[in-house]
């Protein structure tokens, strides 16, 4: 599969106009993560080079409206962007997919006004989007109810106070912004007791655990985040409509779902390259198979046959 060379501009760290060929340009992050992309998961920790090259690339711009000041890609694209870079990273991949969930959550759970806010904000100061919302503890006979309070929030005066700690925080570390949940102690209906709102990555009292020992996917910052006495403003809370409160809302969860098929989708494109490339360049045919080259081994054949209908019939 062509993949461009990385241009200057983006090797520079300098912004670079992506409505044209999103796509492309998600070709050259490629083309650069897949060089150190076993190296850096190997070693974990965050890719912080590698995430500067998402950031000054633009691409976090890509699903804010052009009214207020993005490029206004449509899902598919935003999804084709996730899939290319998983081609050859797939914790990157994830990083900016969940970007983009968080960045659109104020617009599915929260007021309109909400809405305009992050997105022109977002597109200004050119945000990275982290994740630490988790769903809740809850009861195996009746999924309504909480049986657990990993988070929970409290009144203080006209605004809230959140403490304790949410885990498979995706992308918290290196973010600007995070989008939080968390539980009204005592309250064990979910819909009555659940929140989510977003504050910024730096409040007092926000502590990012950068605990993620995971095999494989190492690199997308998915440890735990500890939420001390942290201060949340009432218009930082996503109340209108809120978490279950209409159907349109409902489109987080879909949106998550499809964000990760996309990445798989990605990892396993990548393999299908890599193979290929590594049957057409180290391997030899058996040495009584009578074929001249390998590529004309009718089990390989096959086996990539398959591989490559499998693919196709997943959205290739």
């Amino acid at each position: 599969m062509p993949i461009a060379e990385v241009s200057p501009e983006l090797a520079e760290g300098q912004p670079k106009n992506i409505a044209a060929d999103p796509i492309e340009l998600a070709r050259e992050l490629a083309k650069q993560f897949t060089e150190t992309a076993a190296e850096r998961d190997d070693q974990g920790a965050t890719a912080w080079h590698e995430r500067d090259l998402i950031r000054n690339s633009g691409l976090l711009r890509l699903i804010i409206p052009k009214s207020s000041g993005g490029f206004g890609s449509a899902w598919p694209t935003v999804m084709g962007v996730v899939r290319t870079i998983a081609t050859a990273d797939g914790s990157l991949a994830h990083v900016l997919g969940f970007h983009n969930l968080q960045l659109v959550t104020p617009h599915v759970i929260g007021s309109r006004e909400q809405r305009n806010y992050y997105y022109e904000q977002t597109a200004k100061q050119n945000w990275f989007w982290g994740n630490a919302i988790n769903p809740p503890q809850v009861s195996s006979i009746d999924p309504t109810r909480i049986t657990g309070w990993k988070v929970v929030i409290t009144p203080d005066g006209t605004d809230y106070r959140i403490n304790g700690t949410n885990f498979y925080c995706s992308g918290a570390t290196g973010s600007d912004i995070l989008v939080i949940s968390a539980l009204k102690p005592g309250i064990d209906r979910l819909a009555e007791s659940l929140v989510a709102g977003a504050i910024p990555t730096n409040r007092e009292g926000v502590r990012l655990n950068n605990d993620w020992n995971n095999i494989g996917q190492r690199q997308t910052d998915s440890g735990s985040v500890t939420f001390e006495n942290v201060l949340v403003r009432k218009n930082e809370l996503f109340l209108d409509p809120g978490l279950f409160r209409s159907t349109f809302a409902t489109l987080r969860s879909c949106i998550a779902q499809l964000t990760l098929t996309n990445v798989y989708l990605g990892l396993a494109e990548g393999a299908f390259w890599t193979a290929k490339r590594f049957e057409h360049t180290l391997t030899q045919p058996w040495q009584n198979s009578g074929i001249a080259d390998v590529t004309q081994d009718p089990y390989i054949v096959r086996h990539f046959g398959e591989f490559w209908v499998s693919l196709r019939q997943r959205g290739f």
